[in-house]
């Protein structure tokens, strides 16, 4: 069941690390490279402490436990990262370059410590559980010391950091550091476990060592998640976003394509490209938010040119879409009756112009669907010369 949840969760990290190797390169801006590095290091630590990981370094170095040294050093990174995205959080406009210089101090420290006790320390079976099976030892002691006591200083920085900046942002910023906050609360979690672990395994309380292992697994696994959500979140919602709108935005051209082809049938010339047939329009999948701006554009100029065969709404109303659609059926097919397209003295008709194409959109959807009606109706003739 461990493994399994492990295997799970790493998967997870990995998943959401790839997206983010770009971010390490060059150029890219300090605080967009520290949520990189968090979730990449967090990824490749999880990959390190797993059993299929451990024994890859392990056949690859021939060093006994590589995998714990490579994948907790890595978690120390992972939190000095998370830190780091706070400092730049807090000055986005500029470097905090001593504060940062402390903690790359401090990391570089407890990483020295960690591998010079790893080097001394016994590690005989390569096959043994490092922490459990070398616990006593008071070298391994002073390793786990270090390890926890570096993550808990991070994570406790990481909930005060977060306590000033709670109310000086808002959005996905505040939601995502809110998340990263709470995955550093439930990591201070994970730290006390890890502490009292390897209390009970000097005293020998076998039972309270194999309860702290299991909650340090599942503390672990959610605060690891939380990290990876809050980082996440920002591009999740936009990508959330994008996909709502190009939804939305599609649906409304299908919506619009009849009105829009008997329009661009009797006056082609208002149509910026030849209209597709209803299969393509079907298969087009890009640029639809251009598309549906394009086809908002054509519908009115069509309606201003087809203004000399259908008498116009009162200028200054809105006009409700079931007129507006009437207007525009007697319209077409007084034009393809074959009289030519004239200009008229009368001016343009008023327009219903909402303050934005998505508005205008809707407005338009409304009137295609009341003219889909009239002139999919037995008496779409009567009705389209009737009088309004």
């Amino acid at each position: 069941m461990s493994e399994r949840l492990s295997s799970v969760v790493t998967l997870a990290l990995c998943l959401a690390a790839l997206p983010r190797l770009r971010e390490l390169l060059p150029g890219v801006d300090a605080g967009r490279r520290a949520v990189a590095t968090a979730v990449v290091t967090l990824a490749a630590s999880a990959v390190a402490l797993t059993f299929p990981g451990e024994r890859t370094l392990y056949a690859l170095t021939g060093v006994p436990h590589i995998g714990d040294l490579v994948g907790r050093s890595l978690l120390m990174v992972t939190a000095v990262a998370a830190q780091c995205i706070f400092l730049f959080a807090a000055e986005p406009e500029q470097q905090p370059s001593p504060r940062l210089r402390r903690r790359v101090v401090a990391l570089v420290a407890a990483l020295g410590v960690l591998v010079a006790v790893f080097a001394l320390a016994p590690t005989r079976d390569a096959s043994a559980d490092y922490l459990v099976t070398y616990g006593d030892e008071p070298l391994i002691a002073v390793f786990v010391l270090t390890f926890t006591a570096f993550l808990g200083w991070c994570f406790a920085d990481v909930l005060t950091a977060w306590s000033r900046l709670a109310r000086r942002t808002s959005g996905s910023l505040h939601t995502g550091l809110h998340t990263l906050a709470a995955g550093a609360a439930v990591g201070l979690g994970y730290v006390v476990l890890r502490l009292t672990g390897q209390v009970a395994l000097l005293a020998d309380w076998p039972s309270v060592v194999a309860g702290t292992r299991i909650g340090c697994l599942v503390t672990g696994s959610v605060a690891a998640l939380l990290a990876v959500a809050a980082v996440s979140w920002p591009a999740v919602s936009g990508a959330s976003h994008a996909v709502h709108e190009w939804s939305r935005s599609r649906a409304r051209l299908r919506q619009l394509y009849p009105l829009w082809s008997d329009l661009t049938e009797v006056v082609p010339h208002v149509a910026l490209e030849r209209p597709r047939p209803r299969a393509g329009e079907l298969i087009a999948l890009l640029d639809v938010r251009w598309r549906l701006y394009r086809r908002v554009i054509e519908i009115h100029d069509a309606r201003l040119a087809l203004r000399a065969y259908a008498d116009a709404p009162s200028r200054g109303t809105r006009t409700a879409p079931a007129v507006e659609a009437r207007r525009l059926a007697r319209a077409v097919a007084a034009a393809r009756r074959g009289a030519a397209v004239r200009e008229s003295v009368a001016g343009p008709a008023a327009a219903a112009v909402a303050d934005d194409v998505d508005r205008e959109a809707e407005w338009l959807s409304n009137v295609a669907r009341e003219y889909r009606t009239l002139t999919r109706s037995r008496s779409a003739r009567a009705v389209a010369w009737s009088p309004a």
